[in-house]
C-alpha cells in the first residue's frame, strides 16, 4: 500500500474579527469552499487507513493573532494542528497522523485568535489506505450549483470544478493512465424542489458505468452507492452523469458535490485540476496540481507541497476551445528545476485531449509541484477543462525520528583558567527530521545565502523574536531550547 496525495484548491481570504472560525471540505482531490456550518463542510470516507502530513499554504497574512489548521473527524479535532503564527507566511505541515474508519466524517477547521485578513490557497494531506492504494475524487463545488431543466442529462468531472455540469460529456470527462476499480458513489445535496428523482451515475468510456445513486423527490443529505463498482482500464475516458426527470424548471435541486474513490494495486493514483478557465492568449500562467483549476500569474500562489516521493507521468489536458491561433504549452513544473521534461503542445487552434505519455519526472517529498501553461502569442484564448498527471508512489511513508546538534564550547578568562560546557546551540540551534524534514536553522551563524547555494531551499522567513514559543511549538520544539532570530528552511534529500 502507499499514500495518495490529495489536494484542495481554495484561494480564499478569510476575513473577520477575533475568534472566527472557518471550516473547510474537503479531504480529497478537489476544490476547496469555506463554511460557517461544519455540517456543510463535511464528507464520508468510506475505506479505513491514516492520513498524515497536512500541509497549508499562506500567501498574505495579516492576522494579528495566531491562527490553527487542524483536521476534523466526526466534528472532533483529530491529532494533526497546524500553528500559523501572526503575520507568517509559506508553508506550514503536521507530521502527526490520525487513523481513520469506514464511515468517518471529515473536514478541517480553520480558527483565526486575531483580527486581519490571511490568504489560504492550498491545503493537502496523504492518506495510506489499509490495503492498496486509494484516492479520493470529489467534483466539490465552490458556490452555487443548482439545476431546474426538465428531462435532461448533465456530465461532470471526476475532481476539482467549481463549473457547473454541462450537457457536453467530452468536456467532462478524464483519461486514466492506470487501471484500478471505481467505488462508492458519493452526492451530497443541500436543497431539493424537485417533484421527481435525480438520478447521478459514473460513466466509463462514454457508457453508464455500475454506480448509481437516486435522489427522490423533495430530499436532501447524503446519498450513497457503496455496493456496485466500475472496473476502469487504462487510457478509459471517466466522468459523472446527472439526469433530472421531468418537472418544471422552476423547480430547482442544489448539489454540493459527486465523489467517489479509486482504488489500484500498483501505488499509482491520478491528481488532478477540473474545471472551465479561458487563458488569454500571450500569458503564462500557474495552475496548482489538483482541486480547482485555479490560474495566477505568480507561482508561489499555487505551489504544493509534494510530501512524499513518487514517479508522475501522463500529463494529460483536454482543450474545449481554442482561438489561439500559434502553440500553446503546459508543462508540469518542481520547483528545483523550474520546466520538466513532461509537457504537452496544444498546436494553433486545437482543441481535445492532449497526453504526453513518453515521459516521467521524480519528486521528492521536499519539492513544490504545479503546472504551468503559456499560451501562444496570437489571439484571442484557450480554455481548459481539466490537467491532470499520474503519480507512483516510490517510497513508503517514513517514520518521524529527532535529533539534535551537539557541540562543545570553551571559554577562557584573563587568569587563564578556562571551562568546558555542553550546548545545544551549534550551526543548528534545533535540527529535527520527520517526514518532510523540517529543520530550523539558526540565522546567524548560517546564511541564507549559503543555505540556498548548498541543499537547503528557504520556505519562511520572519522574526520568531515574538512568536518563538508559539513558532516552536508549531513544530514539536520546546520553547525554551531555542533562540530567536531565526529562519525557517526545508532540506532536501
Amino acid at each position: 500500500m502507499a499514500a495518495s496525495l490529495l489536494v484542495t484548491y481554495a484561494g480564499v481570504t478569510l476575513s473577520g474579527t477575533s475568534g472566527r472560525t472557518h471550516f473547510f471540505g474537503t479531504v480529497a482531490n478537489a476544490a476547496g469552499q469555506t463554511e460557517a456550518n461544519e455540517a456543510l463542510a463535511q464528507s464520508y470516507i468510506r475505506t479505513a487507513g491514516t492520513l498524515s502530513n497536512l500541509t497549508v499554504l499562506i500567501s498574505a497574512n495579516a492576522n494579528d493573532g495566531n491562527t490553527t489548521a487542524s483536521l476534523r473527524i466526526g466534528a472532533v479535532n483529530g491529532n494533526e494542528a497546524i500553528t500559523i503564527p501572526t503575520t507568517a507566511t509559506g508553508f506550514f505541515e503536521d507530521t502527526d497522523t490520525d487513523s481513520v474508519s469506514a464511515g468517518d466524517l471529515l473536514n478541517y477547521k480553520f480558527d483565526s485568535a486575531g483580527s486581519g485578513n490571511i490568504t489560504l490557497r492550498t491545503y493537502s494531506i496523504l492518506f495510506t489506505a489499509s490495503s492498496n492504494t486509494v484516492t479520493c475524487l470529489r467534483n466539490y463545488n465552490t458556490g452555487t450549483n443548482t439545476y431546474s431543466a426538465d428531462s435532461t442529462i448533465y456530465f461532470g468531472n471526476l475532481a476539482g470544478s467549481d463549473a457547473l455540469f454541462s450537457t457536453t460529456e467530452a468536456n467532462n470527462q478524464y483519461k486514466f493512465a492506470t487501471a484500478g476499480t471505481l467505488k462508492n458513489l458519493q452526492v451530497k445535496i443541500t436543497a431539493n424542489a424537485r417533484t421527481t428523482s435525480t438520478v447521478f451515475r459514473s460513466r466509463v468510456a462514454g457508457d453508464n458505468g455500475n454506480m448509481i445513486v437516486t435522489v427522490g423527490a423533495g430530499l436532501t443529505g447524503y446519498f450513497e452507492d457503496t455496493s456496485n463498482t466500475d472496473t476502469v482500464a487504462d487510457d478509459n475516458l471517466v466522468g459523472y452523469s446527472l439526469t433530472l426527470g421531468a418537472d418544471g424548471a422552476a423547480n430547482v435541486l442544489t448539489l454540493t458535490y459527486v465523489s467517489s474513490e479509486f482504488t489500484t494495486t500498483n501505488s499509482s493514483f491520478p491528481v488532478m485540476v477540473s474545471g472551465s478557465q479561458a487563458m488569454t492568449y500571450n500569458t503564462t500562467n500557474y495552475f496548482p496540481i489538483g482541486g480547482r483549476a485555479f490560474y495566477s500569474a505568480t507561482e508561489s500562489d499555487v505551489q504544493v507541497d509534494a510530501s512524499g516521493s513518487y514517479t508522475v507521468s501522463n500529463l494529460y489536458a483536454y482543450i474545449s476551445a481554442n482561438s489561439v491561433s500559434a502553440n500553446s504549452t503546459i508543462t508540469f513544473r518542481r520547483d528545483d528545476i523550474g520546466d520538466t521534461a513532461l509537457t504537452v503542445t496544444i498546436g494553433s487552434d486545437a482543441t481535445g485531449g492532449f497526453e504526453d505519455a513518453a515521459n516521467t519526472v521524480a519528486v521528492v517529498n521536499t519539492d513544490l509541484i504545479d503546472y504551468k501553461v503559456v499560451t501562444g502569442n496570437n489571439a484571442t484564448s484557450m480554455t481548459i477543462k481539466c490537467i491532470g498527471v499520474l503519480a507512483t508512489a516510490t517510497t513508503a511513508t517514513t517514520t518521524t525520528t529527532t535529533t539534535t546538534t551537539t557541540t562543545t564550547t570553551t571559554s577562557s578568562s584573563s587568569s587563564s583558567s578556562s571551562t568546558t560546557s555542553t550546548t545545544t546551540t551549534g550551526a543548528f540551534d534545533c535540527e529535527f527530521e520527520v517526514t518532510a524534514l523540517w529543520v530550523a536553522v539558526h540565522a546567524l551563524e548560517t546564511t541564507v545565502a549559503g543555505l540556498v547555494s548548498a541543499q537547503y531551499k528557504v520556505l519562511n522567513v520572519y522574526d520568531e523574536t515574538a512568536q518563538q514559543g508559539a513558532t516552536r511549538g508549531a513544530f514539536g520544539v520546546a520553547p525554551a531550547t531555542v533562540e530567536t532570530g531565526g529562519v525557517y528552511v526545508r532540506r532536501r534529500k
